[in-house]
């Protein structure tokens, strides 16, 4: 059908459509009109005339059944079918009447449908011939193309004749090609062993690339060509792998190292070379032990195995104590040096790396853009630019490496490109990796240094000798978490495990050399300066002023007073420092001794000091410090501990303890040797805490159960058993005899015991501030609570001795039998004084004596002084027991008791300075005439009793001239004031 055929259709079908039952009137003038071509009358065919019923045309159209309307409807038949149906003659004009009625309604209603569509047909019929011409031009043009198609296929087919003769030529060429690719293969592993020989990577890794090209031929002849190309392949990276390999060491040689990652980069093998580069740096640490530590070894020259830390642990402690330092030092700059060659390299294998990109994107970038047909194909992938999938922790790309020394990895990328980045460079990811290489080094290199200081022998090692050690692994520590950038703790904990067990051995050889010491000591004072100062000795230097010179005319040494060494409170030590001056380690070992701060083993000769105008004119009954040669030594050691608490800061609480237990050793010790033959109780001489500290250093120091087998424990530690526990008691020297009276009871070795607490007490009281500064805050102040527990109480114990020294000096009996025997009833004052005044003036002149032969030097000014202050407080109470002793007294007793008081305190002033305490006598004699006032002898008896014991009052009471009630009254004040609970 064409599109005349179509158009006529369509007009067709919308009249057909247009006839559908419509609203029209029913008067219409022109509703009965008939074609006179169709319509006849019907009494014409009957023979006989109907009358016609009009019916309206919109119910004519109506009436019309639907299918009337569909095109593919038959109307005759249908007429045919229904008018057979019908069998009266009547019914049947009637419908054809009808049906002619229809018809005419239709015919008017297509003919009104035509006039009013006419516009629209005419212009479907001027589009029907334009289509028509168009299709005839059309025509004309595949008849066109029908010949150019023909003429077309004969040039076709003489191109195709051309390319055939071409493909042949082509494949002529490739068969010619791989001849000559035979003839290289075969020469190929001896041309590459060539120029392996001759060092030239570059040059064989391009050989190895013509001959990978070479094979790709296709042909099926190459199978065998490809095999040997694959052992071409095995050796150039068995030559690189033995190259890396050599050259992962201190005596690394980065240009020759830069070649070999070059080469494996143009393998495409950049990460396997930074792998292998690891591995073998990883090793590296050992293996510089392995080389090193046996050379400081004695003996035949043998070299021994070094494969594990356990053995480099055996062979190091093998080195003479002599030489050890000097072997750790030359291991830590073997060791840094292995760092900073790591470094060197890492950061050329990362400008290889740089390199190579960069090459990658110059020949991206001149390549011309992929045509339509080719950019479905994905690109290949670079050679070393991989993309690894993940979560990225390494440096952002292009991000330079930090500055810090040259030897710091670049920082983290930032959380929130961690979040979105999902890919990253081959230089990020080779960095990262070199990163983590590096903190696998510093590990290794921890572990060697950890191994080997724990080699170290504790108890041979000079301690200067081994605070040097320690402190150039403290900056091997700095170093390394530079270079590792992260923490060294496996370094540092074995730095303070060494200490503090070095501490334990330091202080228990302490402990015994203070015992021989004290085992030995002839208790004679040691002559010092008269202006001396405990910043004379080395020990002490941190009581100087920082800037203030050494007494010896040297250099400033001296510590501040908040505990940092003077001349090494600086920065740490850093690369830049190391590369400046790589035997930075070594040179530690050759320096000079600064601070001695060894255990001394005798006094050493004290330089004089200059004394100030101050000091000058100080009076000479001043204290001045008085001791024995073991009581410098412990004074020297408590300021070797304190040097020590400022270079192990770590070991601060430790070394403190340390102090404290050779304190109280020392205390124990003296106080044993010259008040354990006491005459009389501690509670009644000393304070309740005073004697709590003696209770205290007896359990301590005093004999001690046998000790549990038991690893080595901090001082410090609660349920650590102290070091001093395991020191036996020192026993006095056999020929100090404190049992002569010729000597006045071993009087000068008790004195100098004596004076040595208070030289103890005041060293650590000049100490305080720094103590304080260095000693850790763990709870508790520790250093307080010393020195309030032992420290302020050494005073009674020196007391202490004294009183028991003076005990002894004197006939305490006989002298109170002469005064028992006097009858204090006299009928009148006497005019001469009683006998027992003069026994007692002769006694003490005996031991004035005594005293003044022993000279300054064998009994010190202030010990004769603290002597005799006890000494005449026991004749007080002597007459105070005397008199008690009393059974009667009167008026005249009494005055004859102060004559004699009087007369005693005249005659002692010929024989000492010191001031006889006659108002405790006098006092109590006094203490007669209350008798008539009884309030007033209750004021006294509360105001003046600590001055009597009770028996004292007692008798006092029993002969005061009273009646029973108020005696018995003023008794039970008595017992109340002396019996509290």
């Amino acid at each position: 059908m064409g599109p005349a055929d179509m158009v006529k259709r369509k007009n067709v079908t919308g009249f057909t459509q247009g006839l559908r039952p419509v609203k029209m009137e029913a008067d219409s003038p022109r509703s009965s009109v008939s074609s006179p071509s169709t319509l006849r009358s019907p009494s014409i065919r009957s023979g006989r005339v109907l009358p016609i019923q009009t019916v309206p045309e919109v119910e004519l159209l109506e009436g019309i059944p639907q299918q009337f309307y569909e095109q593919s409807f038959d109307p005759t038949r249908h007429m045919l079918e229904t008018i057979g149906s019908i069998s009266d003659q009547t019914n049947i004009s009637k419908c054809r009447s009808r049906k002619f009625q229809e018809l005419a309604a239709v015919s008017k209603k297509l003919s009104q449908l035509i006039m009013q569509h006419q516009s629209g047909f005419v212009t479907a019929l001027k589009g029907v011939s334009e289509l028509q011409e168009l299709l005839e031009a059309s025509n004309l043009k595949c008849e066109e193309w029908r010949r150019h198609l023909a003429r077309g296929d004969d040039g076709v087919r003489r191109e195709l004749r051309l390319f055939q003769i071409h493909r042949r030529r082509l494949r002529l060429l490739a068969l010619v090609r791989a001849g000559e690719s035979i003839l290289t293969i075969r020469d190929g592993n001896r041309m590459l062993a060539e120029r392996l020989e001759a060092n030239d990577l570059e040059g064989a890794v391009e050989l190895y690339k013509s001959m990978t090209t070479l094979t790709d031929h296709g042909f099926t002849c190459f199978g065998d060509l490809k095999a040997r190309v694959a052992e071409t392949r095995e050796l150039l990276e068995q030559h690189l792998d033995r190259g890396l390999t050599a050259e992962c060491g201190i005596g690394c040689d980065i240009e020759k190292l830069t070649r070999i990652v070059r080469a494996y980069a143009s393998l495409d093998m950049a990460n396997e070379a930074l792998d292998k580069f690891a591995y073998n740096f990883h090793a590296a640490p050992l293996a510089v032990a392995r080389d090193i530590v046996p050379t400081f070894l004695v003996g035949p020259k043998t070299t021994p195995v070094l494969s594990t830390q356990a053995q480099l642990k055996a062979v190091a402690a093998s080195v003479p104590i002599n030489a050890t330092e000097r072997m750790i030092a030359t291991l830590l700059t073997a060791l840094a040096q292995l760092m900073a060659v790591f470094t060197r390299v890492r950061d050329a294998s990362i400008a290889v790396l740089r390199e190579q990109e960069a090459r990658q994107d110059d020949v991206t970038e001149t390549e011309p853009p992929p045509t339509p047909m080719a950019s479905s194909t994905p690109a290949a992938t670079p050679a070393g630019n991989d993309d690894i999938a993940g979560t990225p922790t390494g440096d952002a790309p292009g991000t330079p490496l930090s500055a810090t020394d040259g030897l710091v990895p670049a920082s983290p990328m930032p959380a929130a490109r961690i979040a979105v980045v999902e890919e990253f460079s081959a230089i990020e990811y080779a960095t990262l990796k070199m990163q983590q290489a590096a903190r696998r080094l510093w590990q290794e290199v921890q572990k060697v240094v950890a191994t080997t200081l724990a080699a170290v022998n504790d108890g041979d090692i000079e301690l200067d000798v081994f605070l040097r050690i320690l402190e150039n692994a403290q900056r091997l520590a700095g170093l390394g978490e530079l270079f590792g950038q992260c923490d060294s703790s496996t370094l540092t904990e074995a730095i303070r495990a060494k200490a503090r067990a070095y501490v334990l051995s330091f202080h228990r050889r302490a402990l015994e050399q203070l015992r021989a010491m004290l085992c030995g000591d002839q208790w004679e004072s040691t002559p010092l300066p008269a202006n001396f100062s405990l910043v004379a000795w080395g020990e002490f230097s941190f009581l100087r002023p920082v800037s203030s010179p050494s007494p010896t005319g040297g250099p400033p040494t001296g510590l501040p007073a908040n505990g940092v060494p003077a001349g090494t409170a600086g920065r740490r030590v850093s690369w830049e420092d190391f590369r400046a001056d790589p035997e930075l380690f070594l040179r530690a070992v050759d320096l000079p001794k600064e601070v001695d701060i060894s255990l001394p083993a005798v006094l050493d000769e004290m330089p004089a000091v200059a004394s100030s105008p101050e000091e000058e004119a100080r009076p000479s009954n001043t204290w001045r410090p008085t001791g024995s040669v073991t009581t410098c030594f412990v004074v020297r050691t408590i300021g070797c501990y304190i040097q020590l608490m400022a270079l192990l800061k770590s070991e601060a609480g430790d070394v403190f303890a340390c102090v404290t237990e050779m304190i109280d050793y020392y205390l124990y010790t003296v106080f044993n040797f010259f008040a354990a033959d006491r005459e009389f109780s501690l509670q009644g001489s000393l304070s309740p805490r005073g004697c709590a500290l003696v209770e205290r250093l007896e359990k301590l120091c005093g004999p001690q159960p046998p000790a549990p087998p038991a690893t080595v424990q901090s001082p410090m530690t609660p349920e650590a058993r102290p070091v001093v526990a395991d020191v036996p008691q020192a026993e006095l020297n056999p020929d100090i005899n404190l049992r002569q009276p010729q000597t006045l009871f071993g009087m000068s070795a008790r004195s100098i015991g004596a004076e040595s607490l208070t030289f103890v007490a005041r060293t650590m009281m000049a100490c305080l501030d720094v103590l304080r500064a260095r000693v850790p805050y763990t709870g508790p102040d520790r250093v307080a609570l010393y020195y309030q527990q032992t420290v302020d109480f050494v005073r009674e114990m020196r007391r202490f001795i004294y009183r028991n020294g003076a005990a002894k000096l004197l006939d305490y009996k006989r002298l109170l039998g002469e005064m028992t025997a006097i009858k204090w009833d006299y009928k009148e004052v006497p005019m001469q004084h009683n006998g027992y005044v003069d026994s007692i003036v002769a006694e003490c002149t005996s031991v004035q004596t005594r005293i003044a032969a022993m000279g300054d030097r064998g009994f010190p000014a202030i010990g004769r002084a603290t002597l005799w202050e006890e000494l005449l407080l026991q004749l007080a109470m002597l007459l105070v027991d005397g008199y008690a002793a009393a059974k009667k007294c009167n008026k005249e007793g009494r005055l004859a008791m102060q004559l004699d008081v009087q007369q005693l305190v005249f005659r002692l002033r010929s024989i000492t300075s010191v001031r006889f305490r006659s108002d405790i006598v006098e006092g109590y004699v006094k203490a007669y005439s209350y008798n008539e006032d009884l309030d007033l002898m209750e004021k006294w008896l509360r105001e003046q009793h600590h001055f009597y014991s009770q028996k004292q009052l007692a008798g006092l009471l029993a002969i005061l001239p009273i009646q029973k009630k108020p005696r018995e009254r003023l008794a039970k004040v008595v017992d109340e004031l002396k019996n509290p609970g």
